[in-house]
């Protein structure tokens, strides 16, 4: 009996782990310096708004109060987050913040992912913006939310872990926009090396796998009382 418990918290304790890791879904280097990827023979460049990872399921776009927003290649952020393999290269950055209106926004289809976590480095030349609001929609951008609103990021990497937000897991319609407030002029903020990790959503037969575990347990409990 005892080996049979053993046995099955063990297996709980494996499908667990294995719903629980967080995994790197998505990630943007804005690198254009030729990064040679899997096919040695091929260089990829022109990352400026293309997902080097997950470019499936994310996409890039921006806007600013300019009557034509404007995104330059900048230099990367000193203090970058982990870029995954990447080499530092480029950032991207925009001007404009002033308006009141500017964002960096990113897609998610979240399909199979719950527990979001979003990480990038930022920086602000000293007109731009002096806060950052992070936003989220669940419904493809009709409606946005706001989740945090942080000092901005000066040459440093930021983590915003979303996953309390459940509507955005298992969830197609993701959208997040970074949105720059209480810039002095028309100043730059930059970003560089977004990412998006997520744990996978249990598949249905894991759960059963681990709730029979968890019945059979309770069963020779009952047999031994």
């Amino acid at each position: 009996m005892k080996r049979v418990i053993i046995a099955s918290l063990v297996a709980m304790g494996i499908f667990t782990a294995e719903a629980q890791a967080l995994t790197n879904i998505v990630f943007y280097s804005f690198n254009t310096n030729g990064f040679v990827g899997v096919d040695q023979s091929t260089a990829m460049t022109n990352y400026l708004q293309v997902a080097n990872i997950g470019s499936g399921i994310s996409s890039f776009s921006f806007s600013n109060s300019q009557a034509t927003p404007l995104l330059t290649i900048l230099s990367s952020v000193t203090a970058s987050p982990n870029n995954h393999g990447f080499p530092a290269g480029n950032s991207v950055g925009m001007n404009g913040w002033n308006g009141g209106a500017s964002y960096f926004q990113f897609t998610l289809n979240a399909t199979g992912f719950q527990g979001l976590v979003l990480a990038w480095a930022g920086n602000r030349s000293s007109t731009g913006p002096t806060n950052v609001v992070l936003q989220y929609s669940s419904d493809g951008g009709a409606t946005f939310n706001n989740f945090n609103t942080f000092a901005a990021p000066a040459n440093v990497g930021t983590t915003q872990d979303v996953s309390a937000v459940t509507a955005l897991d298992n969830n197609a319609l993701d959208v997040f926009r970074i949105v720059g407030v209480d810039a002095a002029a028309a100043g730059t903020l930059k970003i560089d090396n977004f990412s998006i990790e997520a744990t996978a959503v249990p598949e249905p037969s894991t759960m059963l796998l681990v709730g029979v575990g968890v019945l059979g347990m309770f069963a020779i409990r009952r047999r031994r009382s």
